[in-house]
């Protein structure tokens, strides 16, 4: 566990008090994508964070050019990446790791499913979305609202529903 903030470097908890407390807007968004940015496998330029989005394990975060991540979304659980031009709306989960039923206990602790996560370029994922773990997202994909997506998207799809499937085409929008 970490240390109580009273007892954080003054340089780290200012950063920190930074990242938490800047506004949702353009400028803000980009200096939290830069504070983040250094911590991530690898990330494009011009990363922009809204507030409250959660990357637990940036380590595994690959990140293309002018990606922006939404209010209070959380992106972590497994090998993910996001190609360039990703825009990912408020409370949205993409997560590479699912729990699995274990028959033995009639619960839900069994071994986690595990699989890596690729949003493809260009894709946009609406307010609410899920994606599972081991999920490929094609290119250009327009995800509805609060759609959950459990199986790979075909290039420029339209998806909707849980779980998710397709209703057009986004070339026709």
């Amino acid at each position: 566990m970490g240390l109580p903030r009273h007892e954080l470097d003054p340089a780290i908890r200012d950063q920190f008090d930074r990242y938490i407390l800047l506004s949702n807007t353009d400028a803000d968004n980009l200096r939290r994508g830069a504070l983040v940015a250094p911590y991530t496998k690898s990330c494009g330029q011009r990363l922009k964070l809204a507030p409250g989005a959660t990357l637990p394990y940036p380590d595994n975060l690959v990140i293309g050019d002018d990606v922006y991540i939404g209010l209070w979304t959380y992106i972590g659980g497994g090998h993910i990446t996001l190609e360039d031009r990703v825009m990912i709306g408020p409370h949205c989960t993409v997560t590479g790791g699912d729990h699995r039923f274990n028959p033995e206990l009639d619960d839900f602790s069994g071994k986690h499913k595990r699989g890596p996560i690729v949003i493809g370029h260009g894709t946009w994922l609406a307010a609410g979305v899920t994606v599972t773990a081991g999920v490929r997202i094609g290119r250009a994909n327009l995800i509805a609202a609060g759609a959950v997506v459990t199986a790979d998207t075909p290039d420029y799809a339209v998806m909707a529903g849980v779980p998710a499937r397709q209703i057009g085409c986004s070339k026709d929008f």
